[in-house]
């Protein structure tokens, strides 16, 4: 069986989730399947985690443009964001003539998209079943923001699915029909928390927070703007390896800490962490809950997938949310301070947590993926 699986270029969590799912697929397969992964921004990061998977490959391509934040803070920047989306839907042309002409003489018995539209395209045109797995569409994201004629062609797009998986979390998936709910599609751990706290240099009885914003450029810039002086002490900060010279800068000793750039399992990491502060994203937040650690969610403003999945936390009583005007004030910290010591609450809710977050997913769905017609 020869799978095409689109992941989205917005961000990294699409594409730590499909790994988990490509992982899943390459297993339940058990050699008779052939994967290609495709997308661009991500692409290092997909080779370095399949590559002892026979039958796995990555194709560099990009997929879609997602959306842009402010500058000053954590919002959708409209102006930006619609700039990019028309240039991006005046190339779906091109991309699909391009794809259907790679794919032509081996088409895909199968066409999976985590969230890009135009795969959708590719595969009516090869006659190719097709299938959306997400926690959102485009449409869900770009409705409120951008012109009726940008978001139609999207919307139509989705509509060519024969089915969609929703991930745990989801907004409405508008334009997707038949959709079935798949639960917490992500990385989970599988060493042991001792082991990865003692690679990362943490000491005992010292705390580990991680905080994350994201990959992008703006947050590696932010980044170097922390002010941690809410930081108890004897707590470390984890931050991502896009940091790691902000850490170096520090010198040896230092509160700050970053996952190793080589790492291309961090979700382990963020597992060994007693709270995770992070923006209100899937795939910090999938990876913290199935690490079982405590959320202090950051929405992005204007993103109803960042304000369901904040919204999602505090309604299951695993973290909170943070309201500030400016997320990387001192504020942050003070609230995840008092989150740290009240960190038996949450151990709590986490035991309580309803059937759509248990762990496995991931097989579950490559099960299904492969077994139905």
């Amino acid at each position: 069986m020869k799978i095409s699986f689109y992941v989205s270029d917005h961000g990294y969590g699409h594409a730590t989730r499909s790994i988990a799912l490509a992982r899943a697929l390459a297993a339940a397969g058990n050699g008779g399947v052939s994967l290609e992964m495709v997308n661009h921004h991500a692409a290092g990061l997909l080779r370095r985690s399949l590559a002892t998977l026979d039958g796995v490959t990555v194709v560099d391509r990009k997929t879609d443009v997602g959306f842009v934040c402010r500058e000053d803070r954590l919002a959708f920047d409209k102006g930006r964001t619609a700039l990019n989306v028309w240039s991006w839907i005046s190339g779906w042309k091109r991309f699909v003539a391009e794809e259907v002409e790679r794919l032509r003489d081996r088409p895909p018995d199968l066409v999976l998209t985590d969230v890009a539209p135009e795969p959708l395209l590719v595969a009516e045109k090869l006659g190719a079943r097709s299938v959306v797995l997400s926690n959102f569409t485009w449409v869900d994201q770009y409705q409120d923001h951008l012109r009726p004629d940008m978001v139609a062609p999207i919307r139509g797009s989705y509509a060519l699915a024969s089915r969609g998986y929703a991930y745990a979390m989801r907004t409405a998936l508008a334009g997707v029909r038949n959709i079935v709910g798949a639960g917490l599609v992500t990385r989970e751990p599988r060493r042991a928390r001792e082991l990865v706290r003692r690679a990362l240099g943490i000491g005992p009885g010292e705390r580990l927070v991680h905080f994350g914003l994201g990959w992008s450029a703006d947050a590696a810039a932010l980044g170097a703007e922390i002010d941690a002086a809410g930081v108890p002490l004897g707590t470390r900060l984890l931050v991502s390896s896009n940091l790691a010279a902000l850490v170096a800068s520090a010198g040896a000793g230092g509160r700050l800490v970053a996952i190793p750039e080589d790492d291309t399992e961090a979700h382990e990491s963020i597992a060994a962490c007693d709270l995770v502060i992070a923006k209100a994203g899937y795939g910090t937040v999938s990876e913290a809950i199935a690490g079982r650690v405590p959320i202090l969610a950051v929405p992005v403003e204007g993103s109803p997938e960042s304000e369901l999945i904040a919204g999602t936390i505090v309604r299951l009583g695993i973290g909170e949310r943070y309201d500030g005007d400016q997320p990387l004030d001192a504020g942050l910290f003070y609230q995840g301070a008092r989150m740290l010591d009240d960190s038996e609450r949450y151990a709590e809710a986490y035991r309580r947590l309803p059937a759509e977050f248990a762990p496995g997913a991931a097989d579950r769905l490559a099960r299904t993926l492969l077994t139905e017609e």
